[in-house]
C-alpha cells in the first residue's frame, strides 16, 4: 500500500514541476515579444529643448493629448452657454399705448435711449379731450429682464366739442304736476397745455419686445376751459316761462366730463430695434 501511495504522490509532483516549468516558458516568451515590440516602435520623446523655447509647447501638447488645460475654462464655457436675463441693449422703440386720461392719450410714441439710465420720448395721441402732442424724458432703472421708470411730458392738447346733459323738472302751462325734462347744451374744451408725471415699469419679453404700465399725474398750465356754445335745449317743448334753472350745473358738469387734471394710466407694448 505504501508503494502505491509514493508512486501516486511521484506522479503528482511530476505532473507539477511540468506544468511550472511550461509556464515559465510562456512568460519568458512574452517578454521577449514586448521588449521587442518596445524596441520596434519606441515612445516618442518630449522635445525638452523646444518646449523651453515655445512658451506655447505645453499647452500645444496637452492639447494633443486631450488633456484640459485649466478647469475654470470648461466653467466659464458653460456659464457662457446659459441664458442671461438682462435688459434690452436696444436703443431705440415704437409703442402703443391704451389707457385713461393717459400721458399722450391712447398713443403712438417713439423712444430714443442715449444711454442706459436715460429715455427721451415723443408721443402723438388722442382722448375725450383732443389730440395730443407732446416730448418727454425719464429715469431708466434696469433689473434683469425688468426694470423701473419714472420722469415727465410736457403735452399740449387742442380741445374738442362735446355736450352735457342735465335732468331737470318744469311745470307745463296750465298743470300743477311736474314733468320730468332732459336739457342740453354745447361746449367747447379749449386748448391745453399740461405737465404730466409718471411711474412705472417694464418687462422686456425678448430683447426687441417690451411690455410696459404706468400711471401718471396731469397738471394744468393753461388752457382747459369750458366755453358753452348758444342756448339749452329741451327734449320736451316747454313754454319759455316755465324754463328750468339748471344754467349753474352745467359748467361743472362739463368740467368734470372733460377734464384733464388727475390720475391716470396705461399699458402698452413696445418694440425695440
Amino acid at each position: 500500500m505504501k508503494s502505491i501511495y509514493q508512486k501516486v504522490i511521484y506522479i503528482v509532483f511530476l505532473i507539477t514541476l511540468g506544468a511550472n516549468a511550461s509556464y515559465a516558458k510562456t512568460v519568458t516568451k512574452r517578454k521577449k515579444v514586448e521588449s521587442t515590440d518596445s524596441k520596434s516602435n519606441p515612445k516618442p520623446k518630449e522635445n525638452t529643448k523646444e518646449s523651453a523655447k515655445d512658451p506655447d509647447f505645453e499647452k500645444t501638447h496637452k492639447k494633443k493629448k486631450n488633456i484640459p488645460n485649466d478647469t475654470s475654462t470648461q466653467e466659464d464655457e458653460l456659464k457662457s452657454r446659459a441664458p442671461e436675463h438682462t435688459p434690452s441693449d436696444k436703443k431705440f422703440g415704437v409703442g402703443i399705448n391704451l389707457g385713461s386720461n393717459a400721458v399722450y392719450g391712447n398713443s403712438a410714441t417713439f423712444e430714443y435711449s442715449p444711454f442706459e439710465n436715460l429715455e427721451i420720448q415723443t408721443g402723438l395721441g388722442y382722448n375725450t379731450t383732443g389730440f395730443k402732442v407732446g416730448l418727454g424724458s425719464g429715469f431708466v432703472l434696469p433689473i434683469s429682464s425688468f426694470g423701473l421708470t419714472s420722469g415727465f411730458s410736457i403735452v399740449h392738447s387742442n380741445g374738442t366739442k362735446d355736450k352735457v346733459t342735465l335732468p331737470a323738472k318744469f311745470i307745463p302751462e296750465g298743470s300743477s304736476t311736474e314733468e320730468n325734462v332732459n336739457v342740453s347744451k354745447e361746449f367747447t374744451l379749449t386748448p391745453a397745455n399740461y405737465l404730466s408725471f409718471y411711474l412705472g415699469g417694464f418687462f422686456d419679453f425678448i430683447p426687441s419686445i417690451r411690455i410696459n404700465g404706468k400711471v401718471n399725474y396731469n397738471k394744468v398750465i393753461s388752457g382747459n376751459d369750458v366755453v358753452f356754445d348758444g342756448q339749452a335745449q329741451y327734449d320736451k317743448p316747454i313754454d319759455a316761462t316755465n324754463e328750468t334753472e339748471v344754467e349753474a350745473d352745467f359748467d361743472p358738469k362739463a368740467t368734470k366730463k372733460l377734464d384733464i387734471n388727475g390720475l391716470g394710466f396705461s399699458v402698452g407694448i413696445h418694440f425695440r430695434f
